[in-house]
């Protein structure tokens, strides 16, 4: 969790900080005081005249008011198809009610306001993205101390506005380390400005690499300051194999592999940004492997710790819980049910380890809590034994209707199976047998298991797990559940599977590659009905569900995983390139080392396991930010536990792997 601020009301409408002894606007005119200080002194609008991307850093967002003003004016002199990043850190995020109330004195932005407050996320430390203006208008929340979470961002800005509370009442807010940060994170020439000319500010901005000016004030202030980085810094970016692959142009066209939820999430992601978007997909429709089950769990793992493997873990979920939450109030119908998840624990040592992640899991707040067996009960309507953690905010998504609309503003390609790639000079040609479908500017590989079919990727470190659920009859037990039960295994609700067919879904075996036939993967096994229900029963009861598992119905698939259980996402390596330029890597000597290299063009995004639902929207995310270049949406670590070349590095440094017959050549 975050600082909250505590506030009083001077007027009734202007929120002070008592913490600081400071006002967040003037009382005066809020919006003009934006406007000229932070809007007339980076130069805006000329700044951004014939730019198709202008990227916003701001330290301190306080009620929003100069991201809805800044907003406004692009809206209203940007070029149409124009697009703004804002990326904003505060350490004390306002509410959402104390937001609201302090919004109220500006009706002119009310519009905006209104659909600011709609996705304005929780109070949960972390990185926060959010998509406005139908995609056109991007702002990013970090939330916590700025020297702890700048430092982690990944993102250059064309401008800043500087507007902590003054530097007298929030001196880590004006340090010489956060100064170094804003230019570390600043493009060349970027414009920045400021509300106070204090002396340590000037000369910290002016050893960081700005040179500042004095300018006209607002109000009863007589000068503000603004100026522009003359001075990049040195500065190591990243691991020289974890450097990202961002196209060297803006490319306008991208074909997607694979129309599973991890296909869908990126078109709707490619799609929002202004690319011509075609998904091609071997099945006649969409959702029809492993993202095909009639219903999917949204039901958060439990990670402790602040590494970036637990960061990225509640910051999906809660990405992913927003997001679906967006499409929902549009009136897409995307949930099977939303009457929260129940996770049971089973033993004291797991109620332990539940009760530290309430408290140290990163969740926003209300959205884990520990619940008795009594309470569990009632909010499952299942009878239970044992209490465990409730998410509210957990429930059963309908993946098919969910894929169909992320599709809706991209090119389907159905029974279109990619067996060849080709780079040439337009980009890559994508072959099915001799049939030349398109010439796209970038390929992603979403297609799970199939990413290994090409020679670009067969490296790839992908592991088939095989799942079978089984389709439960309602019965007496079962009839009252409301919320998603799990226990190792789980048990839904019961809703409409398919036309007539009204059921519970019990599942799902996890069998490795040794255990089941893969060419008969998704046979379904009587066994495997006993395996769901024997472990149902262990849980829940021996008579929770009674009949003959022979007669039931189910559906198998496969997942596609990884021994991380992280997601693939980012440049396709050329694994041979990286065995010759790391290959003493392992001798661990402090030397400079090229950067990675990279099929041009060509991403992957895949291994996601059973986690699709909740990992996809987060991580296409990031995907989109790095084939576009535009501000990353999670802290740089988390970036790279996600990268494609991870375990060519791993098996390098434990010297497992050789160069010779590993890779493509083709670039």
């Amino acid at each position: 969790m975050v600082g909250k601020p505590d506030l009083i009301w001077k007027d009734g409408k202007t929120p002070e900080a008592t913490a600081f002894g400071d006002i967040y606007f003037s009382p005066e005119d809020g919006m003009a005081e934006t406007a000229h200080v932070f809007l007339g002194g980076i130069g805006a609008p000329e700044v951004w005249a014939d730019r198709d991307l202008f990227v916003i850093g701001e330290t301190g967002f306080g009620t929003g008011l100069n991201f809805l003003v800044t907003w406004d004016l692009f809206e209203r002199t940007a070029d149409p198809d124009a697009r703004l990043h804002f990326v904003s850190v505060e350490g004390f995020p306002l509410d959402e009610k104390d937001l609201a109330r302090a919004l109220e004195a500006f009706p002119a932005l009310g519009e905006k306001a209104s659909e600011l407050l709609a996705v304005y996320p929780p109070r949960q430390a972390g990185f926060h993205r959010r998509s406005l203006a139908g995609g056109r208008v991007t702002l990013t929340l970090l939330y916590g101390e700025i020297s702890q979470i700048l430092p982690r961002a990944d993102f250059k800005a064309d401008a800043w506005f500087l507007d902590g509370f003054a530097p007298s009442r929030n001196k880590d807010m004006w340090s010489e380390d956060v100064f170094k940060a804003v230019a570390r994170h600043s493009a060349v020439d970027a414009r920045i400005a400021t509300f106070t000319v204090a002396g340590t500010v000037r000369r910290g901005l002016e050893k960081a690499g700005f040179r500042v000016a004095k300018r006209e004030g607002f109000g009863r202030k007589r000068d503000c300051l603004s100026g522009a980085l003359t001075r990049l810094p040195r500065s190591k970016e990243a691991a020289p194999w974890f450097v990202k692959e961002t196209a060297s142009e803006r490319p306008e066209s991208v074909a997607i592999i694979g129309a599973g939820i991890a296909g869908t999430t990126l078109a709707n992601s490619f799609a929002a940004q202004g690319l011509e978007t075609h998904v091609f997909e071997k099945w006649d429709g969409h959702a029809r492997e492993g993202s095909g089950n009639p219903a999917a769990m949204m039901n958060p793992p439990q990670s402790l710790g602040h590494d970036a493997d637990a960061a990225f873990r509640a910051q999906a979920y809660a990405h992913a819980a927003a997001f679906y939450d967006g499409l929902e109030t549009a009136g897409a119908g995307i949930w099977k049910t939303r009457s929260g998840a129940f996770q049971m624990a089973t033993d004291d040592k797991d109620e332990a380890y539940q009760a530290r992640f309430v408290a140290e899991g990163g969740m926003p707040e209300g959205w884990a809590r520990q619940v008795s067996a009594e309470e569990a009960s009632e909010l499952t309507g299942a009878r239970l034994t044992r209490g465990g953690l409730f998410f509210p905010e957990g429930g059963f998504l309908d993946p098919d209707r969910l894929c169909g609309e992320l599709l809706k503003g991209s090119q389907l390609h159905y029974g279109a199976e990619i067996t060849r790639l080709e780079h040439v000079t337009e980009g890559w040609r994508l072959w099915s047998g001799d049939e030349l479908l398109i010439v796209a500017d970038c390929v992603v590989f979403a297609n799970a298991m199939g990413a290994k079919d090409y020679p670009q990727s067969e490296h790839f470190p992908f592991i088939a797990n095989r799942g079978q659920l089984t389709l439960v009859p309602v019965g007496e037990e079962t009839r009252g559940i409301k919320a998603a039960i799990s226990y190792g295994g789980y048990i839904s609700p019961a809703f409409e599977v398919e036309e007539g067919l009204t059921c519970h879904l019990v599942g799902a075996t996890y069998d490795r590659p040794d255990r089941f036939d893969e060419t008969k993967a998704t046979e379904i096994r009587t066994a495997d009905h006993e395996r769901n229900l024997s472990a149902l029963h262990r849980a829940l009861g021996g008579d929770f569900v009674t009949g003959n598992p022979g007669n039931f119905r189910g559906r198998a698939a496969v997942r596609c995983t990884t021994t991380d259980r992280l997601p693939l996402v980012g440049g396709v390596p050329v694994a041979e390139t990286y065995a010759k330029l790391y290959h003493d890597v392992h001798h661990g000597r402090d030397k400079e080392y090229f950067e990675g290299d990279y099929h041009n063009g060509l991403y992957v995004m895949a291994g996601f396991g059973s986690r699709g639902f909740q990992y996809a929207q987060l991580a296409a995310e990031v995907l989109v930010a790095e084939v576009l270049g535009l501000p990353g949406p999670v802290p740089k670590a988390v970036r790279e536990i996600m990268h494609p070349a991870r375990f060519l590095m791993r098996d390098l440094k434990r010297k497992t792997w050789a160069a010779n017959g590993a890779g493509s050549k083709t670039k």
